[in-house]
């Protein structure tokens, strides 16, 4: 089992729908992250496809529209969207409290409408 994050820069890409480069943790050794490439041609569907090929079962990502949340969640991701900061920095906090750590990472305004 996979967490996923769309990464720029070593920051979460603001914006999924765009993000080409992921990086790939395994839950059980966090320690061990693989760089994932999914190229600008594959529509949306194809890219959240292949994350569940890749055994994603969390995606940690910036803006994310509500159809793409709710295809995630029919495919068995958990999702958390609307992060941003550094990649690294937001898996630790996810690693350390399951999540409940996320919402200092919230982008402004998430939430709220």
């Amino acid at each position: 089992m996979n967490i996923a994050i769309p990464m720029c820069r070593n920051r979460i890409s603001p914006l999924f729908e765009v993000a080409e480069s992921f990086w790939l943790i395994r839950m059980d050794c966090p320690d061990l992250m693989e760089h994932l490439l999914l190229p600008s041609t594959m529509c949306i569907a194809e890219k959240c496809r292949a994350l569940l090929r890749s055994g994603v079962v969390v995606l940690l990502c910036g803006a994310l529209s509500r159809k793409w949340q709710d295809y995630l969640a029919t495919l068995g991701v958990e999702v958390h969207a609307f992060l941003s900061g550094d990649g690294a920095d937001v898996l630790r906090a996810f690693l350390r409290e399951e999540g409940k750590a996320l919402d200092c990472y919230a982008m402004p305004g998430r939430g709220k409408g």
